[in-house]
């Protein structure tokens, strides 16, 4: 026995009370056995339909096949894998596989988790899941050493693991008890119950502490790998982290609790492992809001499998780590100063050597395998296949392989005071970087350190993009794009003081292309964020005002902007009209209820208190959001809560992105009423007939001179916008074209749509480019889209592929530089006697038997490839057909004769509809002769 192995070899025959370590058995490859406990999110609630939905697991295996692949393609398509069993409370052991969450509907972890561990191990594996939704630490899962009444599903997780080592043979067909066991891991997910009760928390801790020393001691296995997959599921940012989650991440770094703690955990180093689901892990994400989900539901992840898969890829990863095999595993590549660092985790059985494969090339026959890492000196930039291939001592272990990109990562552009600024990261050393703007060569070769550059004279407006790449290797070219807003038309004023990155920074009046006035106090910079919030073709780019917690601004959440401008452009004069416009939204996973956001025009200093919203210097106007519902304002010197009018559109409020346009009608004269009026247009940048909140109020908007903006509870902001015109705020010449409806489309296989009418209009500021576009190429290529017609009237005619049918979506886009606008439509080509012998590679005609088997190719496909015979029920008989919409492909039609003659003697007695029908039948009338011979004609129609 190899006693360094974390995890103790047993017999089942003496699994009993404490599960106790008599009698054990050594023997050389055990079955493993892993524990997955925990409440409803471990139970598993991600979603696996529609495959229409973001976020489902039909969805993400359908859009990203290489990451999420090995679960299968689809409904009725889900790997099963025979290497892994596992046993589900309530449930019959099976092989892993889809439908094991907390209905046959939904997934956990285990599916990634089974997956990623039947790949590391070459012996098979038993998942005993353990899981009941609602449950709490504190109470229900209760460990003995925490004291009181231990909890009852402490004990269950107990009666499971019991229960499944007891029926091994039967759960795990092909069982030897000779080979014996191990109880190799033990993974937790859960926290939810216990977060919402401040006192259930505080005990949090001690509680998962004790929980792991009495499970180790309960299942004999003093030291067994541990990891936990932390309670994040409401997708704050690393600043939120709750008590629980600080409890369990203590579990492997006690000094997120306590700066001077003690000893506290010697027995969990290097056999507990947390995963922080607040955070990433090799760059997996495990938050995703509501727009990326299927519903709103943040203590269940969204219903997100994607979620849930990568906490089960990333707890059995932590795992591998804990409870190493016998061969190596977690191979990982990463560039490094001298090229690209290739890492892996021998196991228990440590390699003499390994051969390495670079994109199927040898580049080293036998390297060293202790330690284990390789750097590879001569690969260029570009993508790299790598293959590593063991010399073991006994048995030979399967081959490692890892990819890795070479080229450029997360290029990013914003706005900055001598121009665009382009920032990006490099993966790997290059000898020089190129860079292009619109295609066009800005830099042959910058410095291969390089990760950032300003263009200094980039274009006035419209969507620009920039590319970098390496200038050796085959690495892909990395793109971004930033819509720039065009000059002021007419007398706006685009405020854009987020665009900026803030380093100790002052901008001043200068900066007058963006319609900043005067200068910025020090201690007020404004913490920028790269990219953008986004709102239909609403023309931005840059930063974005960040969310953070007030700790981090010295002057208690508010931002003054100097705003005189405004007077000069006559934008405060008694009478004069003005719009303004702003786009605003939280941070992903912010729950819209407590979110506060005020943006008023002021005489200031303004609001620099830190009451709910502004306190101090005098009055000012403009907009609050309570609980994401905008309301227009009045902000009256020396209080501290705003006057606000009702808001008649609840529907309005605002979610990760919301567009806000004001309109302020200043009074004749001097003391008469003001008029602030709101509007939340669509992302079609129309306004809309009626506002969603007016008030009425009396200021002296002379002494209006600045722009001061207050946040709470993480909104964002970006865009802000002043005009004597709503086209002026809203960007005009910017607005996205239109394009008509096109009804769906059927048509038999071998023919073509006729040329189908279709009207584009709208947003044209400049020549109106159509492209179309298939999903499905095999059936629809792109070259076989036809676009015709002019102005405003086009069509589009579509030829599929002779001999295919199926469906494909045909999208039709339009693109007048700035903005873009789409219309699909569906197109379904009919199976017909052609489509089905090119599928079936059947060669030769209709009348031919192709492979002789007496039956010509025709009725083969007529009859759906099923025998020519009828049934007789009664009076009624009944022939088997085809099942498919036919159009004019084929004709049948039953033939009766009352002897078996030939010529004239048969007459058609019912003749076949040509719908979806599966059978076509003829009822005799009683009293009719009773011999009757009836045969089914089928002809293919001209």
């Amino acid at each position: 026995m190899n006693l360094n192995h974390p995890a103790i070899r047993k017999t089942p025959a003496l699994f009993l009370g404490a599960l106790s370590l008599f009698a054990m058995q050594i023997r050389a490859e055990p079955l493993k056995v892993f524990i997955l406990a925990g409440q409803s999110n471990m139970l598993g609630q991600g979603n696996v339909s529609p495959a229409g939905t973001k976020g489902t697991l039909e969805y993400t295996v359908a859009n990203e096949p290489a990451t999420y692949g090995f679960v299968g393609t689809g409904a009725g398509n889900w790997v099963v894998r025979s290497d892994v069993r596992i046993k589900n409370e309530g449930a019959a052991a099976a092989g892993l596989s889809v439908g094991f969450g907390s209905s046959a509907t939904t997934i956990g972890p285990e599916v990634g988790f089974g997956h990623r561990m039947g790949d590391l191990y070459e012996n098979r594996i038993l998942i005993v899941k353990a899981s009941w939704g609602g449950k709490d630490l504190a109470v229900d899962f209760r460990p003995p050493s925490s004291g009181g009444t231990t909890g009852f599903y402490y004990t269950a997780v107990l009666n499971a693991v019991n229960d499944a080592i007891a029926n091994l043979p039967a759960y795990v067909p092909g069982y030897d008890p000779a080979d014996g066991y191990e109880i190799a891991g033990f993974g937790w997910h859960q926290g939810w119950n216990d977060r919402v009760d401040a006192g259930k928390s505080a005990q949090y801790q001690v509680n998962m502490a004790n929980f792991i020393r009495d499970m180790r001691t309960a299942l004999g296995v003093p030291g067994l790998p541990f990891v936990i997959a932390t309670s994040a599921m409401d997708g704050n940012g690393p600043e939120t982290y709750s008590q629980v989650e600080l409890a369990q991440r203590a579990m492997t770094n006690p000094y997120l609790t306590n700066p001077n703690p003690p000893d506290l955990y010697p027995d969990f180093v290097g056999s507990v492992s947390v995963v922080d689901c607040r955070s990433t892990y090799d760059g997996m994400k495990f938050w995703f809001p509501v727009e990326e989900s299927p519903i709103d539901q943040g203590f269940h992840w969204n219903r997100n499998a994607k979620t849930y898969l990568n906490i089960g890829l990333a707890m059995a990863d932590a795992m591998s780590s804990l409870a190493p095999g016998r061969c190596p595993s977690r191979l990982r590549a990463e560039g490094a100063p001298g090229g690209i660092n290739l890492t892996w985790q021998n196991g228990l059985d440590t390699p003499s050597s390994v051969r390495i494969l670079r994109n199927s090339v040898e580049i080293a026959a036998a390297a060293p395998a202790s330690p284990a890492a390789f750097l590879d000196t001569t690969a260029l930039p570009g993508i790299h296949d790598y293959e590593f291939i063991f010399t073991m001592p006994g048995d030979p272990c399967d081959p490692l392989s890892v990819a890795f990109d070479g080229g450029i990562a997360n290029l990013a552009a914003f706005r900055s005071p001598g121009g665009i600024g382009l920032t990006w990261e490099n993966t790997m050393p290059y000898s020089g970087i190129e860079l292009r703007r619109n295609g066009t060569l800005l830099e042959a070769s910058l410095p291969g350190s390089s990760t950032s550059y300003t263009d200094a004279s980039p274009p006035a407006s419209g969507l620009v993009t920039y590319s970098v790449v390496p200038t050796t290797g085959t690495a892909s070219r990395t793109t971004t794009q930033i819509n720039l807003a065009g000059p002021p038309t007419g007398n706006a004023l685009v405020y854009e003081p987020f665009d900026y990155v803030i380093g100790g920074l002052n901008l001043r009046s200068g900066d007058s292309e963006v319609g900043l006035d005067g200068a910025w106090n020090a201690n007020s910079l404004t913490p920028v964020t790269a990219g953008s919030l986004s709102f239909g073709a609403l023309p931005v780019g840059g930063g974005k005002l960040s969310a953070f917690s007030a700790a981090q601004n010295r002057f208690g959440g508010s931002r003054p902007i100097r705003a005189s401008a405004l007077a000069e452009n006559g934008f405060l004069n008694d009478g004069a009209t003005v719009w303004f416009s702003f786009l605003a939204g939280l941070e992903e996973g912010t729950n819209r209820t407590n979110t506060r956001l005020a943006v008023a025009l002021a005489a200031g200093p303004f609001g620099t208190g830190n009451a709910d919203f502004f306190i101090t210097g005098g009055t000012g106007v403009g907009v609050s959001i309570s609980a994401g519902i905008p309301r227009a304002a009045s902000f009256p010197a020396g209080s501290g809560s705003p006057v606000t009018a009702s808001n008649n559109s609840p529907q309005s409020q605002v979610g990760q992105h919301g567009l806000i346009v004001g309109k302020i009608t200043w009074g004749a004269t001097a003391g008469a009423a003001d008029t602030i009026q709101l509007y939340a247009p669509g992302t079609d940048l129309a306004l809309p007939a009626t506002p969603i909140s007016t008030l009425s109020t009396t200021v002296d908007q002379s002494t209006f001179d600045t722009l001061t903006f207050r946040r709470g509870d993480k909104p964002i902001l970006d865009e802000i916008r002043f005009g004597a015109s709503y086209d002026d705020v809203i960007g005009a010449g910017n607005t996205p074209p239109t394009i008509s409806a096109i009804v769906d489309q059927t048509i038999p296989s071998g023919g073509s749509t006729s040329a189908l009418a279709f009207t584009v209009g709208g947003g044209e500021s400049g020549p109106l480019t159509l492209s179309a576009s298939s999903s499905n190429n095999t059936l629809v290529p792109g070259g076989n889209i036809s676009l015709g017609g002019s102005g405003a009237n086009r069509t589009v005619t579509v030829t599929p592929v002779s001999g295919f049918s199926g469906s494909s979506t045909i999208t039709i886009t339009a693109d007048n530089g700035t903005a873009t606008a789409t219309q699909s439509f569906i197109l379904t080509v009919t199976e017909n006697f052609l489509s089905w012998a090119t599928a079936n590679s059947v060669s030769g005609g209709a009348n031919d038997d192709s492979n002789g088997n007496g039956v010509k190719n025709l009725i083969e496909y007529a009859l759906a490839d099923g025998a020519a015979h009828g049934l007789l029920d009664g009076d009624t008989l009944t022939f088997t057909k085809r099942s498919a919409p036919f159009g004019a492909d084929l004709t049948y039609a039953i033939e009766i004769s009352s002897d078996l003659g030939t010529g004239d003697e048969w007459t058609v007695a019912e003749t076949g509809v040509t719908q979806d029908a599966a059978s076509i039948s003829i009822t005799f009338t009683p009293g009719s002769p009773q011999r009757r011979f009836a045969r089914l004609k089928v002809l293919q129609n001209p």
